[in-house]
């Protein structure tokens, strides 16, 4: 819990005492004071929002607190955090900022008692610049996916106004009448109290590399599902509206909206959607099986299923390995152990064309891919569809090498379907090096 710093001498640790109008003593102690997402999150942006919670005790049911906000710039602004719980003399208080730029700003909570204010939490906070390669940092997004079925990320969930005047916030012109929050790090409720908007938060864990926990998964499908049956439009978010929120919309359809598609075909749906507004989701480590997993649930308690929604069929791959490379289409310049110490010379602007070649049970792996940076700068990469060749087993890529270098790479991996998360793949092994010279 972050420290604080009471201005009143009369305080021990988090207990404040004052004097009420009629001389009575009273007390306040602050129990709990938390950020969402943490003040050290790498994460903080403009118009995303940033929201505070604060759990007090107290004997004295006039108390409040605000949000106090300023901006090197000398900007100043004051929000009043609103009561969202009370049990006894217990309270919980809440508010929602939208940084409105990039900058370094003063944050600060007061408690305001007995006509006196008394700062109790400051500290400064760095809100990062947007990203113009990574669409979903510059501001509010938000797509149709299905009808009554929209995905976006934090900045829409926090359900601004676009412009001062609007009389409505952002979900509510959208027809939104549930936001289901899949990030344990956000809390966007208090933008949405008064609004009519129905709240429920499923956290997971960020990065695709977490998998979903299963039966939370079930909990928010069966939420999204009950609003979606009674055609009032679900918005799901996380942070940025790519893997936990994208993992769970790719469930529902599968298990509700489209049960009779493939996963890969939802996937490409969904993306393709959301290609216009240079966005794209990335599900969670592990979500195909798990919603296999529950189809055959689904099937022991309802018999048709099994008949018009079977789980889906899936590759078993044995292994994967670099069957050869060709320049130019020319005849195999390099095949069986190509993992040499040194790395292989090629020319400039020359057409390389590689084969995999992956060991499979039926059906057909569908994500063959090949992974390289000779065309990236950085540690960036390019990752290449292969496609099958109609020789059983075979799948092929070429790649043109545009830059010189001696630091060059190779390696592919194969999946059973074509957008399963790497952690699930078939690597080649060690990665192929190259030296680019001129052509």
């Amino acid at each position: 819990m972050p420290s604080f710093n009471p201005s009143l001498a009369n305080e021990e640790g988090n207990l404040v005492t004052f004097a009420s109008p009629t001389g009575d003593q009273r007390y306040v102690r602050v129990c709990a004071l938390h950020f969402a997402p943490p003040l050290s999150n790498n994460f903080l942006l403009p118009r995303f929002p940033l929201t505070a919670t604060i759990e007090a005790e107290s004997d004295w049911p006039e108390i409040q607190f605000a949000l106090e906000i300023s901006h090197l710039d000398g900007s100043r602004q004051r929000i009043p955090m609103g009561l969202t719980q009370q049990q006894g003399p217990r309270r919980q208080f809440k508010v929602t900022f939208l940084p409105p730029r990039p900058g370094p700003y003063r944050i600060g909570i007061e408690l305001s008692a007995s006509a006196q204010s008394i700062p109790l939490f400051e500290t400064e906070v760095a809100i990062c610049e947007p990203r113009a390669h990574e669409s979903w940092t510059l501001g509010p997004m938000i797509t149709e996916i299905e009808p009554y079925l929209y995905i976006g990320n934090a900045a829409a969930a926090a359900n601004p106004k676009l412009h001062p005047e609007d009389a409505e916030g952002l979900l509510e012109r959208q027809g939104i009448r549930a936001v289901l929050n899949a990030a344990e790090e956000r809390d966007p409720h208090p933008a949405l109290l008064n609004s009519g908007i129905d709240y429920a938060h499923f956290p997971f864990q960020d990065f695709s590399h977490n998998p979903l926990e299963e039966a939370r998964l079930w909990e928010a499908v069966q939420w999204m599902a009950c609003h979606i049956e009674q055609k009032r439009s679900v918005f799901v978010h996380c942070h940025a509206g790519i893997g936990r929120s994208g993992s769970l919309v790719v469930a529902y359809l599968l298990l509700f909206g489209c049960p009779q598609d493939s996963f890969d075909t939802i996937v490409h749906r969904i993306n393709t959607k959301l290609k216009l507004k240079d966005h794209y989701i990335y599900p969670h480590v592990g979500i195909p099986d798990t919603i296999n997993t529950l189809r055959t649930r689904l099937a022991s308690s309802d018999p048709a299923w099994t008949t018009r929604y079977p789980p889906e069929a899936v590759s078993k791959i044995h292994a994967a390995s670099i069957d050869s490379l060709r320049i130019n289409h020319q005849p195999p310049l390099i095949e069986g152990d190509i993992f040499t110490e040194h790395p292989h010379s090629v020319r400039q602007g020359t057409s390389l064309t590689f084969r995999v070649r992956v060991d499979y049970q039926s059906p057909p792996p569908r994500g063959v891919y090949l992974l390289t940076n000779l065309n990236q700068d950085g540690p960036s990469f390019e990752k290449i569809f292969m496609s099958p060749t109609g020789e059983k087993g075979i799948f092929e890529a070429t790649v043109t090498p545009r830059r010189l270098g001696d630091d060059f790479w190779l390696t592919a991996y194969a999946t059973p379907r074509r957008y399963d998360h790497e952690l699930t793949a078939t690597w080649v092994g060690r990665d192929i090096r190259f030296r680019v010279i001129e052509g």
